[in-house]
């Protein structure tokens, strides 16, 4: 990761002590200096905005990076040469790539693969950040606290320096479709969570009913390139909250295709296909171990929760570690050596 987007990163964010499932009744997940020599870094949480901000504040400061939010793409054409973007404003831009970076429902993947949809879960989410100082004491505000149960979970951890609460609410509906009002999403909340711990009740009660979230992944694909075209992010690995891996796999998607343009000196088409070849395992990984952690915390079978808990209960931090050894690890970035290894042919 650049050195000054880290900077910018861990000075934004708020690092939590521990992370606590509380479910299972099992012990606290440090991140203490154990973690951090393990993993280089400190965990830390960082409110979406400040992420963005981060992001804007280095695009402007460079006379060849160009921000327009009024144009939204509807085709793409691969020329050969060079790509040309139909927008919905039937205005034509070209450029000598396209990188389709544009979410879960992805305009340029859907023309790359038309047949391939969004998963609907059948999930909803409700999100809301409070002030810390409007938070009951009942409520732990210095880690991360996630409660599981049949069919749903709420998480909750502190933003910028402890003085915010991010709250997620998530449970199963058969109206995750359906646009309801703030009074019905409230009766579904109180039906689902109704025998749930009184923290939970708290937490619950802090919550803006307003808006929510139908929840979606896509299906691992191998293809995320096509000529000078390819999938970057959710476009091409869109996963679950599970892991909390969507915006970091992103990112990494990003530095990993920036120096691949480096090293084979802007060479779009093999950049892209290196691009794909090299992310493909890593990211359909986190796509596939999000949908297996997510049915262990959803279980809705009363064998497979006592399951859970005892695993829970048996694991050490060690155990956290090795387990999330292979995602936490920072990856090896492209370099003018690794451009000497032909694809197919890396150890």
């Amino acid at each position: 990761m650049p050195t000054l987007f880290a900077h910018n990163l861990t000075s934004r964010a708020h690092c939590s002590c521990s992370m606590h499932i509380r479910e299972s009744s099992s012990p606290p997940f440090p991140f203490d200096e154990t973690f951090r020599a393990r993993f280089d870094e400190p965990y830390v949480a960082i409110h979406r905005v400040d992420l963005h901000n981060i992001l804007l504040d280095a695009c402007r400061k460079l006379p060849n990076v160009r921000l327009d939010q009024s144009i939204a793409v509807s085709s793409f054409e691969d020329l050969g040469d060079r790509v040309s973007v139909l927008t919905a404003e039937a205005g034509i831009i070209e450029g000598a790539a396209l990188i389709g970076a544009d979410g879960l429902r992805s305009v340029i993947r859907s023309q790359m693969h038309p047949q391939d949809q969004p998963r609907l879960l059948g999930y909803v989410a409700h999100r809301t950040i409070v002030p810390i100082k409007s938070v009951p004491d009942i409520v732990r505000c210095d880690e991360v606290v996630l409660w599981v149960g049949p069919a749903f979970h709420i998480i909750y951890y502190p933003l910028r320096n402890g003085t915010e609460l991010n709250i997620v609410a998530v449970f199963k509906t058969d109206t995750y479709a359906q646009k309801n009002d703030p009074v019905a999403h409230k009766a579904e909340l109180q039906k689902t969570y109704k025998d749930t711990h009184p923290e939970m009740q708290v937490v619950l009660g802090l919550m803006d009913l307003s808006r929510r979230w139908p929840l979606a992944d896509r299906n691992p694909i191998r293809q995320w390139a096509r000529g000078r075209v390819t999938l970057l992010g959710d476009s091409a690995h869109a996963t679950l909250q599970s892991l909390a891996q969507g915006a970091g796999m992103a990112i990494e998607d990003a530095v990993y295709l920036a120096a691949l343009l480096e090293v084979t000196g802007g060479d779009v088409i093999t950049a892209f296909q290196r691009f794909q070849h090299d992310r493909v395992i890593r990211t359909s990984r986190v796509q596939l171990e999000s949908r297996a952690l997510w049915d262990i915390y959803h279980a809705e079978d009363a064998i497979a929760r006592d399951v859970r808990r005892q695993q829970y209960q048996e694991r050490t931090a060690e155990d956290y570690y090795r387990c999330l050894n292979w995602l936490w690890q920072p990856i090896a970035i492209p370099s003018r050596e690794y451009q000497l290894q032909p694809i197919g042919e890396r150890a």
